[in-house]
């Protein structure tokens, strides 16, 4: 695909010895800054058009909260991360869900249960492993054949989470996928993939 370009600052703005710089802060992105032969201050950036991004945090009641990001792209291939952070005093199990619906009622699943520790497990000296962070990629056709939908997709993400001292995580994908239905005013799916369980 094609770069596009502007002008940060005009001639003469910056030192002839500046360095390259790149970033890429958002999936399917990339941004090149640099220093012109007529030292002006040059953007050049491209991003992918073939690829939707859907995040959201994700809050419970107890002391941990996260955040969920699912890329999709036209070709296929997805990426599923999340983020867990325990604040609290106990050790907490947890189970994120994700879904993806589109407008003809096909549904994109994603869920990863994990762990994290709270104060408890550092006592006296030691130090808890509060986060708990995961990725998956992989690749489905369906994605592919659903593309348009998805590019027109509801997105909808959970936490659900117990201390360890109390029962065990119930999972609740089910309740997620009945969930992103009813807010799109849908009585149930044409199909459910499970991309990630």
């Amino acid at each position: 695909m094609s770069w596009n370009q502007f002008t940060l600052a005009s001639a003469d703005s910056a030192s002839l010895s500046s360095r390259v710089a790149a970033v890429s802060r958002v999936p399917g992105s990339m941004e090149v800054w640099f220093t012109g032969g007529d030292a002006s201050v040059q953007d050049h950036f491209w991003y992918d058009t073939s690829s939707k991004n859907f995040d959201q945090d994700v809050t419970t009641d107890i002391a941990i909260g996260g955040s969920v990001h699912v890329v999709m792209r036209q070709d296929g291939f997805f990426s599923f991360s999340t983020h867990a952070h325990d604040s609290g005093f106990d050790n907490i199990d947890y189970t994120i869900s994700a879904a993806v619906l589109t407008p003809d009622g096909h549904v994109f699943t994603f869920q990863h249960s994990g762990h994290t520790e709270g104060a408890v497990t550092g006592l006296p000296f030691g130090t808890p492993d509060r986060n708990d962070d995961f990725t998956f990629v992989g690749n489905n056709p369906e994605i592919t054949a659903r593309w348009d939908g998805i590019l027109n997709g509801t997105f909808k993400a959970s936490l659900d989470a117990t201390d360890t001292l109390a029962a065990g995580v119930t999972g609740a994908l089910g309740d997620l996928v009945k969930a992103v239905l009813a807010a799109a005013g849908k009585a149930a799916a044409d199909a459910v993939v499970k991309l990630v369980s």
